[in-house]
């Protein structure tokens, strides 16, 4: 991590423990094309930036998609609608929960297409050699938009709806926390159980989070803001330290090192 990563121990009761830390990303991310340990590699197509930028009364993540990076614009290699999903990875080995602030603009809001979110990936010696992927992004309708997780084993995308205080540009933490024994991947919305996946097919901990954004066919100019991207790691096995990190991300508000502001 960079020199914006905080590490805070949280503590329950008796000496159970997860460490978590939090980048706020207030200064660039070190980026990079390839795989190395403290560096955010490209995922599927890199995104066209993907920044420090002060915005909304403090610096946050800029993630930022071009019309010319679209599925017909892109080199001939990448011109299938597999690479329109854009972002950049992280390793994080061992953790077993993640979450960031996302800015839900009022345009997303009744864009007919993905926005973005964010996405893990969890090795499983069920599924071997493919992987386990808990997601969670927002998509654009004409009814107003929703937060979505990804079930393959219900049908694929789940409609969470939206929290019922939501207001267009505005902050939202979303994340997940991976219980290798019972088998479950529970999604978070600010800090609420929204969704359970019952069978993640074996997952372990995090290999890596990615943060994504979504282009389009056509290709789009678009700008998506994140902050306090939070990896918890727990120094007690699970199932004991499950409830632990689900507490931890329901009290990430309070741990945040930048307060989110509504613009």
């Amino acid at each position: 991590m960079t020199a914006a990563t905080a590490v805070a121990i949280l503590s329950l009761a008796g000496a159970a423990s997860a460490a978590t830390m939090i980048e706020t990303f207030d200064t660039n991310p070190p980026i990079a094309e390839n795989q190395a340990p403290g560096v955010y590699y490209e995922d599927r197509y890199p995104p066209a930036g993907f920044e420090s930028e002060h915005f909304d009364g403090d610096n946050r993540l800029k993630v930022t998609l071009s019309e010319d990076d679209g599925e017909d614009g892109r080199p001939k290699a990448f011109d299938s609608s597999f690479y329109n999903t854009q972002g950049r990875k992280l390793d994080t080995p061992g953790a077993t929960a993640a979450s960031i602030d996302i800015y839900i603009a009022d345009e997303f809001t009744t864009a007919d297409n993905r926005i973005g979110g964010l996405w893990g990936s969890s090795s499983s010696p069920i599924t071997a050699p493919d992987l386990v992927y808990p997601i969670i992004e927002f998509h654009g309708s004409a009814t107003g938009g929703s937060f979505n997780v990804w079930d393959s084993n219900n049908g694929g995308w789940q409609d969470l709806g939206l929290p019922g205080s939501f207001t267009s540009d505005n902050w939202y933490t979303i994340g997940f926390v991976i219980d290798s024994v019972a088998n479950t991947i529970n999604y978070f919305l600010d800090g609420t159980l929204s969704y359970t996946d019952t069978d993640a097919q074996g997952a372990l901990p995090l290999d890596n989070v990615i943060i994504q954004a979504i282009n389009t066919p056509e290709g789009i100019d678009r700008t998506i803001y994140f902050d306090n991207l939070s990896i918890t790691t727990p120094a007690v096995p699970l199932p004991a330290g499950l409830p632990l990190i689900a507490s931890a991300l329901g009290i990430f508000g309070a741990l945040r090192l930048k307060k989110r502001k509504a613009a």
